[in-house]
């Protein structure tokens, strides 16, 4: 674990004249795309790269090549879907939560986000679903830019950082770059499925969370 994601986890020790002894959490900010949240909506953070075909489409309804081919697609998981349906009958069960996220494929592009502060830490997590051996890797099928720099994602292994063994969240190095992100302080953050090999099918990359510290 690096320093900057043990002090987003657990803070860090406060280091000055007056206080001799003690601890502080860092400002940290979480995004995402699972529903019901009432702050921190990813899509708030999207500059370019969503499939405009896609956009206020049925959440349940079946997405193919002619969306994914446009750019990344808010979108269910088909075990998500399925579990919804079976639900349907019974009204719901009270369950209103939905794990939806952005799926992307080669095809997709780029999609780019622009964080809202200088950051010393970021962490990407894709959708917790069950898929087969086929799905998309983090380390493996998914390119990451920040400030314009490319950037190798480090897997994180504990916690909910994993799910069913496999991890699917990853921490970002953040090198000192220039501002590129839609304001003067932002910096943007680009997520690029680099393999042909993903497909829908199989599983699409997803982007669920992002958490960004400072």
């Amino acid at each position: 674990m690096s320093n900057n994601l043990y002090s987003l986890l657990r803070g860090s020790p406060i280091r000055n004249e007056t206080v001799s002894s003690g601890w502080k959490m860092n400002n940290v900010s979480c995004y995402t795309t699972f529903e019901p949240s009432l702050t921190g909506n990813l899509g708030d953070l999207v500059v370019s790269g969503i499939a405009e075909n896609s956009r206020g489409l049925d959440i349940m309804l079946p997405k193919g090549a002619q969306f994914y081919n446009q750019g990344w697609v808010l979108d269910v998981g088909d075990s998500e879907k399925r579990a919804k349906r079976k639900l349907v009958r019974y009204g719901g069960l009270g369950f209103v939560d939905s794990k939806q996220a952005f799926y992307g494929v080669n095809a997709s592009g780029v999609l780019e986000l622009s964080l809202p502060f200088a950051a010393h830490v970021v962490v990407v997590c894709g959708v917790n679903e069950r898929r087969g051996e086929n799905e998309c890797k983090i380390e493996r099928d998914v390119a990451f830019s920040v400030g314009g720099t490319p950037v190798e994602p480090r897997l994180i292994h504990f916690g909910s950082a994993a799910y069913l063994g496999k991890p699917i969240c990853c921490e970002l190095p953040i090198l000192r770059t220039p501002s590129t992100g839609k304001n003067p302080k932002d910096i943007l953050l680009q997520i690029a499925v680099k393999s042909t090999k993903v497909t829908t099918k199989d599983g699409a990359c997803s982007v669920s969370h992002v958490v960004v510290g400072r």
